[in-house]
């Protein structure tokens, strides 16, 4: 398929901008971020622990999995408890965590310790704004 309006020498630099772990899943016809996996698992807060996880992995092991929801602050001020917060087994693959916040200083350092404590697919961040 020919690219999209003819803008492939655009979309061509800014697949050389990603990070090569995103080229993956860039479609170079379109210029569009295509997703990785057609059927994800939700996350739900007090649910989706380590446990289910496992369950639902043995009903598929192609779907995508989600920590529960992880505010930014628990594990900025919980740094000891981070095997508690995101803990999980190979098995889990693929794996996303999950982070909440609001204020974007403390969710990329909250990102960053995610990425140090390794082994996640991704990190999907829900960012709402504060309400005043």
């Amino acid at each position: 398929m020919a690219a999209c309006d003819g803008e492939e020498d655009r979309h061509a630099r800014q697949l050389d901008i990603l990070p090569v772990s995103f080229r993956d899943a860039f479609d170079e016809s379109c210029g569009n971020l295509k997703p990785a996996h057609t059927l994800s698992i939700a996350p739900m807060m007090e649910w989706t622990d380590r446990h289910y996880r496992y369950m639902m992995r043995g009903l598929t092991r192609h779907t995508q999995l989600y920590t529960e929801m992880i505010v930014d602050s628990t594990l900025l001020h919980r740094r000891e408890d981070l095997d508690i917060f995101l803990g999980h087994d190979e098995c889990e693959h693929p794996l996303a965590v999950q982070l909440g916040g609001s204020d974007p200083v403390q969710v990329g350092e909250a990102a960053a310790l995610c990425e140090a404590y390794g082994g996640f697919n991704e990190i999907n961040l829900n960012v709402r704004y504060a309400s005043r």
